[in-house]
């Protein structure tokens, strides 16, 4: 796991470094910059790394690395776990290796097989490959897209990086709000790829390849998440499958020449990784697992007792840590620096906490993400069910029921019945991820932000970006979360915040064997009325205790209510959002006043104050949060 970054048309080691010192967090163990002189400027070029080393600690996994004849130069972050098995190919394909990297396997796939070997490789990664002869530029993103890049055009050059915060020194990459990614923002809590907060600067999507030649870019995709293709295997059957699949990608998550542990929140699918982990550890080893809590008194989020169950069942060296409301307030402005992008996520304290935990002890932990997009785990899925049924009585009745409920947005049992009143699978989940409406978001912008947005329509380019997914039915809400919030929410979480204490976080539930056996599998051995996972809780019946596997889906969440007032009074009483004409002061005063515990409004009101915080940060530069602390920091310059 490492920071990579660089600039296609120009070689100014100068700019590179730049680059790679705000990112430094992500490769503490070594760093490179390589320039590529050229009197073509579409052959000029400089690749900066950041190393965390985890796979060949030598000097020999040091990059930028290149291929025996210096022709070509890749810059990698990410694990290739099969890389072991396409070393051997290569090898009695007449491939002479230099070290026992990962990185090297891809270079040489890449001489073998072209940009076919992509298709090879299983694992997380995002890599940059130069060719020194022809000047071509490719830059690949995993097939889930749990390793950001991130790319933007300057004049003729292209500049590259892992984070956002690297672009922004590239002399001629404006800081720039993007009107209307702050518009989808404020619609869903996070900005869908490919765009991103920063006008001119996207996401290179999950499963697809930038090409650059002669200052031209395609992009190609390489992967999408299969669409549901159910068999008539039985349930049995299709349980055995998943608990095989699951057990090889486990073991394959731990290929590592450092220590592998595991977070572990007492939830099903941490619970079931960790179990699963322990079966393949060596005699006499446990493993190490990590949770994090909150003060005493705090019930309504702390699952702490259920980790502690899982972890005496297991057997793990159990370790946890608390998010008191102190580290909470002090944090939060270092933690949406690291992010890049503002997103309203209020376990942006907690995920840090327990990372900054396990990374006193290892490098690598592996982590339960990706199961509910994909085993269908979430609660609101189900209500696609009751949407058919109701999708039998005649539109006039339908609407007369959505008059009859409304859309009250801060009653969610009001919207979820709104919801089953939906024409379409898409209208009904728009109804339901849509945590600000178009109006209440109009009674929000200030005369400068209503201008810019002047013509766009934020439904409506939610509605394109999400009707695009083929799946239907009860499958659509899944896959649409599998291929946007799943990326931008939460694995944009789990990679900053990880890798911002130089902690690298794996998710077995993420690979894309796992992802083709559950296309296979029917809803009705996903899902049970609202009840999900049906098919991961016989998987972890044998392995975990059944007030476990039995317990209902309880989403891990914060006591944001406790960290809000003094942040509200400190940020948005003088909001420099409402300064710059982006937002109204009788708006922002609405929001503030309507906020109460735990309600959908009062989670707009810590959305608001993450995007002012953020906006602080970024765009106005008042503060700039220490990368290794809390201290905050005048900028001057």
């Amino acid at each position: 796991m490492c920071g990579i970054a660089g600039i296609i048309g120009q070689s100014d080691a100068a700019v590179a470094s730049a680059m790679l010192k705000t990112i430094a967090h992500r490769g503490p163990d070594d760093s490179g910059v390589e320039c590529f002189e050229s009197g073509d400027l579409h052959k000029r070029a400089a690749l900066g790394h950041v190393r965390l080393s985890i796979i060949d600690l030598s000097p020999d996994g040091r990059q930028p690395m290149s291929n025996e004849d210096g022709r070509l130069w890749i810059t990698f972050n990410g694990e290739i776990y099969n890389y072991a098995g396409l070393r051997d190919e290569l090898i009695a394909l007449g491939h002479v290796f230099r070290s026992h990297s990962d990185t090297e396997t891809i270079l040489h796939g890449y001489e073998q097989w072209g940009l076919d070997v992509v298709a090879r490789l299983i694992g997380m990664f995002a890599f940059g490959l130069f060719d020194t002869r022809t000047g071509e530029f490719t830059l690949v993103r995993d097939r889930f897209g749990i390793k950001p890049v991130y790319y933007t055009r300057v004049g003729e050059q292209l500049a590259f990086a892992s984070e956002i915060k690297a672009l922004l020194e590239v002399p001629g990459v404006r800081r720039e709000i993007d009107p209307q990614s702050l518009d989808l923002y404020l619609t869903l809590g996070y900005v869908p790829g490919p765009r991103t907060m920063f006008r001119g600067i996207e996401k290179l999507q999950p499963g697809t390849i930038l090409g650059l030649r002669d200052g031209r870019i395609q992009l190609t995709s390489y992967w999408s998440p299969p669409m549901p293709q159910p068999t008539n295997e039985s349930f049995d059957d299709q349980a055995a499958q998943l608990g095989e699949i699951l057990d090889k990608s486990v073991a394959d998550h731990l290929v590592a020449d450092v220590p592998v542990a595991s977070f572990l929140s007492g939830g099903l699918d941490s619970s079931i990784v960790t179990a699963l982990m322990a079966l393949h550890m060596p005699a006499g080893k446990r493993p190490q697992t990590y949770c994090v809590g909150y003060d005493a008194g705090e019930n309504r989020h702390d699952e702490r007792s259920y980790a502690r169950i899982v972890a005496d069942h297991v057997g793990t060296d159990h370790r946890e840590i608390i998010c008191d409301d102190d580290y909470a307030a002090a944090s939060i402005s270092r933690l949406i620096w690291h992010m890049d992008e503002p997103i309203a996520e209020d376990l942006l304290p907690p995920y840090a906490r327990v990372c900054e935990l396990a990374r006193r002890d290892v490098k690598v932990t592996l982590s339960g993400e990706g199961a509910d997009e994909f085993i269908y785990g979430y609660r609101y899925y189900g209500l696609e069910r009751v949407r058919g049924i109701a999708s039998w009585a005649p539109s006039p009745l339908r609407s007369l029921g959505g008059m009859f409920v409304g859309a009250d947005e801060d009653n969610l049992k009001r919207r979820a019945m709104h919801c089953c009143l939906a024409s379409t699978e898409l209208e009904s989940f728009l109804r339901w991820a849509n945590c600000m409406t178009g109006a209440a978001r109009g009674a929000l912008y200030g005369d400068a932000m209503r201008k810019d947005l002047s013509g766009f329509d934020a439904d409506s380019t939610l509605g394109g970006l999400f009707g695009s997914v083929k799946a239907r039915g009860t499958d659509f809400a899944p896959a649409v979360d599998a291929r946007y919030r799943m990326v931008d929410y939460i694995l944009a979480r789990a990679d900053k915040l990880s890798m911002a204490v130089s902690l690298e976080v794996r998710v077995p539930f993420l690979d894309h064997r796992v992802a083709e056996l559950l296309a296979r599998v029917p809803v009705k051995h996903k899902i049970k009325g609202f009840s999900g996972k049906q098919l991961l809780r016989a998987v972890a019946r044998p392995l975990l205790p059944a007030e476990i596997v039995d317990r209902r889906k309880k989403p891990f969440g914060a006591p944001v209510d406790h960290w809000l007032d003094g942040l509200v009074k400190a940020n948005l009483t003088n909001s420099r959002l409402v300064e710059d004409g982006v937002l109204s002061r009788t708006g922002v005063d609405a929001i503030v006043a309507k906020a109460g515990g735990g309600s959908p409004a009062h989670m707009r009101l810590w959305m608001l104050l993450v995007l002012e915080m953020w906006y602080r940060i970024y765009i106005r530069r008042e503060v700039r949060p220490s990368a290794g602390g809390t201290k905050r920091e005048l900028v001057t310059a």
